[in-house]
């Protein structure tokens, strides 16, 4: 059935390696790693851009692709520079 109401709090653990596979198996980074592009990719590319390479993020193609596609452009130059003041 449909939930109408929570009352309290819901945790929900996932691991990186859990949400990668989840997108891949949608397509969601070949797409994003394509024309498209929203603030959530900022907010993932940044974290991926973190971890990538540590042990809780393994270094692939495909991650890497996404990464640069997102980094390269104008609109997270302009996210990072306002962060970093």
């Amino acid at each position: 059935g449909t939930v109408e109401r929570i009352e309290g709090s819901e945790t929900h653990r996932q691991t990186v390696a859990d949400c990668i596979e989840a997108w891949r198996s949608h397509g969601t980074l070949q797409r994003q790693a394509g024309d498209q592009f929203s603030a959530a990719d900022i907010l993932i590319a940044t974290t991926f851009k973190m971890f990538m390479g540590s042990p809780m993020l393994k270094k692939t193609d495909l991650l890497e692709t996404y990464l640069n596609r997102v980094t390269n452009r104008p609109a997270y130059a302009r996210a990072t520079a306002r962060e970093n003041g």
